[in-house]
């Protein structure tokens, strides 16, 4: 009977143990990028209140913040364009539920998990190896990036979700060579596009190597050429005429029920021809860290040190493989994520500032070499005994990193302020409007360029007039202006409301002796006494 049990166990767990190991690993990778998800990293960003107010105004009355209805291009700050994307995923889930920062941030959750599920798929389709599988969904969840990249809305960190994705669609297209899945690649690889304006050279350069890799593994047809190309084709005419729109200078246009804007900072200039010298920053944004400390930590780095040699080892093992199918004329899946990170890798050597958030579609090709170079290390080892110490052994010193860095993240982090950071002013409005006193007393909120969007998020207020004025030059509102005043024009009976990153208005202010109230996210309230 119990030779019987233990073979009926043993049988379950060769039945179902992978599976039941993925969905323990995925609902800890889940947990760790929603648990403090509203207080790490501290405060908005300036992107995210500004998606987050798009994203309100899209649901609650059809247009964004500039009252254009439904932009396949958003403007943001400076008129220099946000992809569209994230916004409309937040502004789903606000028809749904209530305004929060927990739901702006969500989208970036969800398509991070993404990530891990793709690779998973992508592993089992391009080469099945339980191993591999559950490597890939461990270093997923507890390295920095993967987590930190999930806990804010950047439009842009959408890319490599939605990367992922098409990773997939591509390689089950290119394994099960009929046209249905062409279309389905040809689709998704159009949506990637809305993601971040970046991914549209990525995609160039990337479709340009696979076509000459099929073509010379005489692995396209024209009939799946033209299966992919034409709802991909269709995908991505909107944002083609936004292009030309802006490089042809002509006027912003409503066409049915979508906007095509001309933007007043066009940022096309900002790329130029890939620059040798770009390749150490590169790297270094890569697997070290960046200047921005919400998006990497400097003493945990991207990926944690360990994983550098890993990548090494499985980068090269991945070109060797990629030379050998070239040679022989034999195609193979894996080849694809190679492709991909030369096109990604390529477009950072044309960016003037380099950033792990521009770069995060690469981070699918890196995670991908990073668990075929554990893979191959212990493979590497002959006896099974062995194997599994040196598997412990890698397991282990991730392990104590891993505990290292949540343990700093989850206590220490949510207290760290970041430039372009900031809280919003819900609390500053409200404790104006507690005093009776000051109800016909104006109010002027510092830095009207940006910071006029924390005043946005902070209370129900309707598209109109604020950023359309803003955009005419315009910053005053009846008892509401948008930036001091000069300094001569400063008066005492008003209320001004100075967030964490215009300190610098303080001195203008003290001179007048007005009231001070200071809040525990930095907003400050000056006000005159009853």
């Amino acid at each position: 009977m119990f030779d019987t049990r233990g073979e009926m166990m043993k049988n379950f767990i060769r039945k179902y143990g992978l599976a039941l190991s993925i969905i323990f690993i995925a609902i800890a990778a889940l947990t760790l990028r929603l648990i403090m998800l509203e207080d790490i990293p501290r405060g908005w960003n300036v992107d995210e209140a500004g998606i987050a107010y798009d994203a309100w105004c899209i649901a609650k009355y059809g247009v964004d913040r500039f009252r254009y209805p439904h932009p396949v291009m958003f403007t943001n700050f400076g008129g220099g364009g946000q992809s569209c994307m994230y916004t409309y995923m937040t502004a789903f889930l606000f028809k749904i539920f209530d305004f929060s920062k927990f739901i702006v941030r969500l989208p970036a959750v969800i398509m991070s998990m993404m990530v891990m599920l793709s690779g998973i798929f992508f592993l089992k389709i391009s080469e099945y190896d339980r191993k591999k599988t559950v490597i890939w969904a461990l270093v997923y969840t507890i390295t920095p990036y993967f987590i930190m990249s999930a806990r804010f809305a950047f439009d842009c960190n959408l890319m490599l979700g939605a990367a992922s994705i098409f990773m997939v669609f591509l390689a089950v297209a290119l394994k099960k060579e009929k046209p249905v899945y062409y279309i389905a690649a040809g689709i998704v690889c159009g949506l990637v596009l809305y993601t971040y304006s970046l991914s549209y050279i990525v995609m160039i350069l990337f479709l340009l190597m696979m076509l000459i890799y099929l073509l010379y593994m005489k692995k396209l047809s024209f009939k799946q050429a033209v299966c992919f190309c034409v709802p991909l084709a269709l995908m991505a005419a909107p944002l083609i005429f936004v292009q030309l729109i802006n490089i042809l200078g002509l006027e912003t246009r409503t066409i049915w029920k979508f906007t095509f804007i001309n933007l007043d900072g066009y940022r096309i200039k900002e790329i130029g021809f890939p620059k040798l010298s770009n390749v150490i920053n590169l790297l270094k944004v890569i697997f070290l860290h960046d200047n921005l400390g919400f998006n990497t930590n400097e003493k945990y780095m991207t990926l944690y040190v360990i994983s550098i040699p890993f990548f090494v080892i499985g980068f090269i093992k991945g070109i060797v493989n990629f030379l050998k199918n070239i040679k022989n004329r034999k195609s193979g899946l894996c080849d694809i994520v190679l492709l991909w990170f030369i096109a990604e890798f390529v477009m950072g050597l044309m960016l003037a500032e380099v950033l792990t958030s521009r770069l995060n579609g690469i981070f699918f090709s890196v995670l991908f070499y990073i668990v075929q170079g554990i893979a191959f290390t212990i493979d590497a080892v002959r006896k099974v005994k062995f194997k599994a110490v040196v598997a412990a052994a890698i397991s282990l010193v991730y392990l104590v990193f891993a505990v290292s860095f949540l343990k700093y993240y989850y206590t220490t982090e949510k207290y760290n302020r970041y430039t372009g950071m900031e809280d919003d002013y819900r609390e500053a409005i409200e404790f104006i409007q507690s005093l009776d006193y000051l109800d016909d007393k104006p109010i002027y909120v510092s830095q009207a360029y940006v910071n006029y969007i924390f005043y946005l998020v902070s209370c129900d207020t309707p598209p109109s007039p604020y950023d359309v004025d803003l955009k005419n030059n315009t910053t005053q509102f009846g008892r509401l202006t948008l930036g001091l005043p000069e300094e001569q024009d400063i008066i005492y009976k008003a209320c001004y409301i100075i967030g964490r990153s215009a300190g610098g208005d303080y001195p203008k202010l003290y001179p007048l002796g007005l009231q001070i109230k200071e809040f525990d996210n930095e907003v400050c309230v000056f006000y005159p006494a009853d």
